[in-house]
């Protein structure tokens, strides 16, 4: 990290203590831009260092600066990382970083003074909610469970054996398949036995033999999945989720599936989707997506980046509504948004939500894009 400018420490300290001149918050924000992130991390870190408690360790320490950090770079960047872009005034966003430097610290002091062991972020919005991180599990056909471990980088079937990306096997026993569950907050990739690559969405699922035997590979699906099949002309793969079938030979498409409603996104290759309830087959070829609610399928273009994105960590939606990006949140923080009765919020937005975020950061640009106010409380989210 590099040295901070004692100038430049002057004015940040001014800011703090509310004694800048319009001449200083201008060098101040123009000093903060994307070539001297680390100085202003370092700043931030210093002044917690006067206030952290000794009941607050080192790894959340790091947390605390950094969603300070995130937030500052975001406001006075004016959105280059939002996950909606909007500027704000370069006074509101100095005003942003007193609000949020000074809420944490009068929430570490107060643990302080309390000396309770109990550790919660807090935000402009009242608390603040990181990224959910647990653990994807796998369930054998004997019955058995197993949590798996989110470190080891993705689960490979192989030769009837499962073990992780790094080669240490699970304890399974001999069994006929297995079903791997993903809840909210989580992906997680898995090689099945002929070398298909699939990776799981939050609250999805996938459930597959131990070898494939026979003249066709099949597995069943629920939730988000995303597939990259090995190309098998004796051998087609299919996909069952709900009332669809998918064929394929050789391709990459993502399928969402729940309740009544199914949504295949071809990226490459050919696939052929069957409606199991009255027997009609579509063919689609790369960019289209087939839609099934009911007994009715659609076939439309699409740009398949909106609908594969989240497996690189990114939450992406092309003009939508508040309402449906939180529907998305929901799934990635584990909380719960609250709308105000009669709310008719009709704005549309492009969002590209870096899942990494802590919720605030992303609240904050939603805010400005659909212009309303958030309060957060626990796990419960509610739109002003």
């Amino acid at each position: 990290m590099s040295e901070q400018s004692p100038e430049i420490k002057l004015l940040f300290h001014k800011y703090l203590n509310s004694s800048c001149s319009t001449e200083e918050l201008d060098k101040l924000l123009q000093f903060f831009n994307l070539e001297n992130q680390d100085q202003l991390e370092k700043l931030i870190s210093n002044q917690f260092a006067q206030v952290i408690p000794d009941s607050v360790n080192a790894k959340e320490a790091n947390i605390i600066v950094h969603h300070v950090h995130t937030s500052v770079m975001e406001n006075i960047r004016g959105g280059a990382s939002k996950p909606i872009r909007r500027f704000l005034k370069p006074v509101l966003a100095l005003v942003s970083i007193l609000f949020i430097v000074l809420g944490i610290s009068l929430y570490l002091q107060s643990v302080k003074s309390n000396k309770t062991e109990v550790y919660d972020l807090v935000s402009m919005f009242g608390n603040d909610v990181s990224p959910r991180d647990k653990n994807a599990y796998i369930t054998f056909s004997n019955g058995k469970q197993l949590t798996l471990d989110s470190d080891k980088e993705g689960l490979i079937t192989e030769n009837g054996t499962f073990k992780y990306v790094n080669g240490e096997e699970l304890d399974t026993y001999e069994v006929d398949y297995a079903t791997v569950s993903t809840p909210i907050g989580c992906t997680y990739a898995v090689t099945l036995p002929d070398g298909s690559k699939v990776w799981l969405n939050a609250q999805s699922s996938i459930k597959y033999p131990t070898t494939f035997s026979g003249n066709e590979r099949a597995v069943e699906v629920t939730g988000e999945i995303y597939l990259e099949i090995n190309p098998d002309a004796s051998k087609p793969f299919l996909v069952h989720s709900n009332n669809q079938r998918i064929e394929v030979l050789g391709t990459a498409f993502n399928v969402q599936s729940d309740g009544d409603r199914s949504i295949t996104t071809l990226v490459h290759g050919k696939v052929a989707l069957t409606n199991s309830k009255d027997g009609n087959s579509y063919l689609l070829s790369p960019g289209d997506q087939g839609k099934l609610i009911g007994l009715k399928m659609t076939v439309t273009k699409v740009d398949t980046y909106d609908y594969v994105a989240w497996k690189d960590g990114i939450i992406f939606n092309r003009n939508a509504s508040l309402k449906e990006t939180c529907t998305e949140l929901e799934r990635w923080y584990d909380v719960k948004f609250f709308f105000p009765k009669g709310f008719n919020n009709t704005e549309k937005g492009l969002n590209s939500i870096n899942r990494t975020e802590m919720l605030s950061s992303v609240l904050t640009a939603l805010k400005n894009t659909y212009e309303v106010d958030f309060e957060i409380k626990g796990k419960e989210v509610f739109v002003r």
